[in-house]
């Protein structure tokens, strides 16, 4: 909605209220730091996908989540902190990772969101999983009975290294 309506987001806790960690860091990191939440195992399955990508980018996996959600769209500003100067310094590295649309479906199959009906079945009815890059010609229904121009959605501006 608020992209249709020319809205920027700015999106809470995209950082998972540093529960975004390996298994190894929250072994380390056991009766340290505030303790908001435990950890649940949605929180380890992005973690290990989150780190699968960080580990490739040579990066922490923070500042994958942090660019994760700013690749949703050009209009999404995350609200984001930290305790430690290391914290800082992953957040602003996130500037500089460009994320490729494959590394991101990954993360977001790591724990599928369900984006409700009409949506889904709008959507997902030709067996495709929804995304954020969708758009009406995507709509089995739109593109199987007629010849529809869409506008593609607006991406955010890429890295700059």
């Amino acid at each position: 909605m608020c992209e249709s309506e020319g809205m920027v987001m700015a999106a809470w806790a995209t950082l998972g209220g540093g529960l975004f960690k390996t298994d190894e860091q929250f072994d380390e990191t056991k009766g340290e730091g505030r303790k908001m939440a435990q950890p649940s195992g949605q929180s380890h399955k992005i973690s290990a996908a989150l780190n699968k990508v960080a580990k490739a980018k040579g990066t922490a996996i923070t500042s994958i989540a942090l660019r994760n959600v700013m690749h949703k769209s050009p209009h999404v500003f995350p609200i984001c902190g930290g305790r430690k100067i290391e914290h800082l310094q992953g957040n602003i590295q996130a500037l500089a990772i460009n994320l490729t649309d494959e590394e991101i479906d990954e993360i977001d199959a790591a724990l599928p969101f369900d984006v409700g009906f009409p949506m889904s079945m709008l959507f997902e009815m030709g067996g495709e999983k929804y995304n954020t890059r969708m758009t009406s010609k995507d709509l089995l229904l739109v593109h199987t009975t007629s010849n529809i121009a869409t506008v593609q959605k607006a991406r955010e501006p890429k890295a700059h290294n």
